[in-house]
């Protein structure tokens, strides 16, 4: 058999050095190499007729060359029994973890074709990325928050208590500070109330998707399903609304869980957010404040769920006690919570302001909100 010439042996380890430099490990690095083998090595007709046995040879020695390549490409990207596929990622990334740091690492060397067994190289060794929180305490800020309590509807509907917005300007951890106010204050308006009053929170944890609340006391009083389930939303409503999501709420005593509290309502799980139709009242005043001291015209706004978007309201003389000023005006959107906005001219003196629906079957009030206002001469 006539042996290869030496300048054919130079170019098949040339071609076989520039294309093992050019190998890149990958989950299917032995795949592509044996479906390009298998292309490769199916001659013709004509090619198995002129084909020389020399070269038979030389193609041998390329296909064993290319296993071996392929054989090491799998071992590289294969984890060993000791790295967990979810470890330390390694040059083959696309990108890393925005928790994790990954330090650079030099490119693989492919090695020449040997007859022993192929080693995958080793792991560095040293200590492992740092992981971030999982929970986290909110950044200290100056601003208006909203906070809820719960307010009794009046009129034929009888949904029993509602939740009432107020906005409370604090100083310091947001969310936190409004679970105080809630919790450790009274409310400025006398219709409303917290059942949460003399509860103590530690802190408020904020987390992907769950904020925790931890009290150090919880509160005393108990009520029944549906008062327990609406002060449960009272927490739920306060807490979503000063940090601007909808993650449930997760309610602990000094850092374990609770099952119940006010007696029945169950805070077991996570407590999600009810629907607004279901929790808020149906008509609020924003503006003004209960006990405000305004110049007339008098602007008021607030928001309504209203039926048709119809917003009825009255004035009534706390020194006479009639009816004064009456109207009605329209909401943005009927049948679900938008803004509505009115002003009255008003001569000097101490009112009461009621916004309300009116009933479809008499005209009666329901579902009212109520301020005093002094009007300045």
């Amino acid at each position: 058999m006539t042996e290869p010439r030496n300048e054919f042996d130079d170019l098949m380890r040339r071609a076989l050095r520039a294309e093992a430099d050019q190998v890149q490990p990958s989950d299917d690095g032995l795949h592509e190499i044996r479906e390009r083998i298998a292309r490769e090595s199916r001659p013709t007709l004509a090619s198995r007729a002129t084909r020389r046995p020399w070269l038979l040879t030389a193609g041998g020695a390329v296909l064993g060359t290319a296993a071996a390549i392929g054989l090491f490409t799998v071992l590289v990207n294969r984890p060993g029994p000791d790295l967990d596929a979810s470890g330390p990622e390694s040059a083959t990334s696309s990108s890393p973890s925005p928790e994790t740091r990954v330090n650079p690492t030099t490119p693989a060397v492919t090695p020449a074709p040997s007859t022993g067994p192929t080693v995958a190289p080793p792991t560095k060794s040293g200590p492992q990325p740092t992981a971030v929180p999982k929970q986290r305490v909110e950044p200290i800020a100056t601003r208006a928050v909203p906070v809820y309590w719960l307010g009794d509807t009046v009129g034929v509907t009888r949904a029993g208590p509602r939740l009432y917005r107020t906005f409370v300007p604090i100083k310091g951890r947001p969310a936190y500070e409004a679970v105080v106010t809630m919790t450790q204050t009274q409310p400025d308006d006398p219709d409303y109330s917290s059942p949460w009053l003399g509860a103590k929170p530690n802190q408020v944890l904020i987390s992907d998707g769950l904020t925790t609340v931890d009290f150090g006391t919880l509160p005393e009083a108990n009520l029944d399903t549906q008062g327990a389930t609406i002060a449960l939303q009272q927490l739920v409503y306060t807490v979503q609304g000063t940090l601007q999501n909808q993650d449930p709420v997760r309610i602990t005593l000094n850092g374990k869980l609770v099952r119940t509290v006010f007696g029945t309502g169950d805070a077991a799980q996570p407590i999600r957010r009810a629907p607004m139709l279901e929790a808020q009242a149906l008509v609020w005043i924003n503006s003004p404040l209960n006990g405000a001291k305004v110049a007339s015209p008098v602007k008021v706004s607030g928001v309504a769920a209203a039926f048709e978007a119809t917003v009825s309201w009255q004035v009534i003389d706390l020194k006479s006690r009639l009816v004064a000023r009456s109207g009605f005006t329209n909401s943005a959107e009927g049948q679900v919570h938008s803004a509505y906005a009115f002003t009255v001219d008003l001569p000097a003196g101490e009112y009461e302001l009621v916004v309300y629906q009116a009933s479809g079957e008499d005209g009666s009030i329901t579902n009212s909100d109520t301020k005093t206002i002094s009007v300045s001469p």
